[in-house]
C-alpha cells in the first residue's frame, strides 16, 4: 500500500518505509532521529545513525563533590537513578571534609572519621586553638569541643615604675607597653624619682619632663664636688653635665722656707700644714739656710736636720768672735758658749778691763792678769778683808771679798 506515513521497522527503530527511497524495502531513517539503542535510561541520546541505533553519553550522576564516587542505575530504557557513595574523609553539610580538617566555625571540632563522617568531631583536648582572636591571650586550648583562652601576658618589665600593658596585633602577636610614671625616669633598666642624682655624675639627674630615658644635665655653675678633695675650692658643672674642678687651696703662710700642703679631710674640708722645708730653718718668724749662724750667737747656728725649728750649738772649737775688743782666737765649747782665746787685760763678766784696773764698784779688787785674766784678783800686797785686816773693820768686810764701804785700808 502507498502511504504519505512513514512507519518504522519494528525490528530496527532507525528503517523506516520510504515508498519514494524503495517501495519494496525499508529505508534508513533519518541520522539523528531518536532511538533507544539499548534499553538502559543510563545513556541518554540515544540516535540513529545510517539506519542503526547508536547509544549516547552515560549519565554521569556527578554529585560535583570530591570526596564521593558516583553511580547511574537504569530504572527502565528511560530512566535512571544516580547513587554517591563517600570514599574519603567527611562529608558534613553539604561539603567534603578532609581527614584531620577543622570545622570553620569551631576550631575544636574536625573530621574524625573513626567518629563520624557525617558530623563533626570534637579535637583532642589540649588542641591549640584562638578562643578570642586576642594576641594577648597565650595558650589557648581545646577542652571538650570548645576553645578556652589561656592566661593573659603580664608583658611585666620588672620595674616598679612602669604601667605594664599588653597590646593584641592579631589572633597570634602582640605589643608590650611599658609606659613610665610621669614622675620617674627608666636610665640603663633602672627606675629613678624625679630629682634624682646620677650616682656616677652629680651634675645629671632624672628630669622626667627632659627626658624621662636619659640623664639631663643639672644647670650650669651648680656647686659640685670633682674629686671628692676638700682642697679645691668652686667646683661647678659645665654645660656638658661634667663637674670641674675648682681652683686649689694654696695654703700659703706667707713664709718662703716652709712647704705648703693642703690636705683634705672630707670632700669639702681640709687642713693647712706648712713643715719647714729641707735644708733650712725657721726661727723666730725668720728663714735660715743651712750652716747659718745666730746673729746673735756666734756658737749656734741652722742645722734643719737636727732642730728645724731652733737654733742648734755648733760644734766645740768652732771659731767664733766675743766682740768685747780684748780677746782674740775664741773657740766655741759645744755648749753654744763663745769662750775666750788670747786675753788682752782681764775679760771679766762678758766685759773687758785693762791691766790695773779697779772693779768698778770696790777699789779693793783689780784687774791683774798675772793672778788672774778672767777673774777679779786683790790688790797686790793686801792680805784681803779675811778678819777684817784690809777694810775698816771687821763688820765693813763681805763675803764676797770686798768692801762694803768701797774703802780698803792697803791705800
Amino acid at each position: 500500500m502507498r502511504g504519505r506515513g512513514r512507519s518504522r521497522n519494528p525490528a530496527n527503530p532507525c528503517q523506516v518505509c520510504n515508498s519514494a527511497a524503495s517501495p519494496n524495502g525499508w529505508s534508513p531513517a533519518k541520522d539523528g532521529t531518536a532511538c533507544d539503542a539499548d534499553s538502559n535510561g543510563c545513556t541518554k541520546g540515544d540516535s540513529c545513525s545510517a539506519g542503526s541505533c547508536k547509544a549516547g553519553a552515560a549519565e554521569t550522576c556527578s554529585d560535583g563533590h570530591t570526596c564521593t564516587s558516583d553511580s547511574c542505575t537504569s530504572t527502565g530504557p528511560d530512566t535512571f537513578s544516580c547513587s554517591s557513595a563517600l570514599t574519603t574523609g567527611c562529608f558534613i553539610g553539604g561539603a567534603c571534609v578532609a581527614e584531620g580538617a577543622g570545622n570553620p566555625s569551631n576550631p575544636c571540632q574536625v573530621c574524625k572519621t573513626s567518629v563520624s563522617t557525617k558530623a563533626w568531631a570534637n579535637a583532642d583536648d589540649g588542641t591549640a586553638c584562638n578562643a578570642d582572636s586576642d594576641g594577648c591571650t597565650d595558650g589557648d586550648k581545646c577542652a571538650s569541643g570548645a576553645c578556652k583562652a589561656g592566661p593573659t601576658q603580664k608583658c611585666d618589665d620588672g620595674l616598679g615604675c612602669t604601667t605594664d600593658k599588653c597590646v593584641s596585633k592579631g589572633i597570634s602577636s602582640y605589643a608590650c607597653s611599658n609606659a613610665i610614671d610621669a614622675s620617674a625616669c627608666v636610665i640603663g633598666g633602672t627606675c629613678y624619682a624625679s630629682g634624682k642624682e646620677n650616682p656616677a655624675s652629680f651634675c645629671q639627674g632624672c628630669d622626667p619632663g627632659s627626658s624621662p630615658t636619659s640623664w639631663t644635665n643639672k644647670k650650669e655653675g651648680t656647686s659640685c664636688n670633682a674629686d671628692g678633695s676638700g682642697c679645691t675650692v668652686g667646683d661647678a658643672c659645665n654645660a656638658s653635665g661634667a663637674c670641674v674642678a675648682g681652683a686649689t687651696e694654696k695654703c700659703d703662710d706667707g713664709i718662703k722656707c716652709t712647704d705648703d700642703i693642703c690636705q683634705s679631710t672630707a670632700p669639702t674640708t681640709f687642713v693647712c700644714s706648712n713643715p719647714v722645708s729641707a735644708g733650712a730653718c725657721l726661727i723666730g718668724g725668720e728663714c735660715y739656710s743651712d750652716g747659718k749662724p745666730n746673729p746673735s750667737n756666734d756658737c749656734q747656728e741652722c742645722d734643719s736636720k737636727a732642730k728645724p725649728t731652733g737654733w742648734t750649738n755648733s760644734k766645740s772649737g768652732v771659731s767664733c768672735a766675743i766682740g768685747a775688743g780684748c780677746t782674740t782666737l775664741d773657740t766655741c765649747n759645744g755648749l753654744g758658749t763663745c769662750l775666750p782665746g788670747k786675753i788682752e787685760g782681764c775679760y771679766i763678766a762678758k766685759m773687758c778691763y785693762a791691766k790695773g784696773e779697779a772693779h768698778p764698784k770696790t777699789e779693793c779688787l783689780w784687774c791683774w792678769p798675772d793672778t788672774s785674766n778672767t777673774a777679779w784678783s786683790q790688790e797686790p800686797g793686801c792680805g784681803g778683808c779675811i778678819g777684817g785686816k784690809a777694810c775698816t773693820s771687821a763688820a765693813d768686810c763681805g763675803g764676797d771679798g770686798t768692801c762694803k764701804s768701797f774703802k780698803c785700808l792697803c791705800f
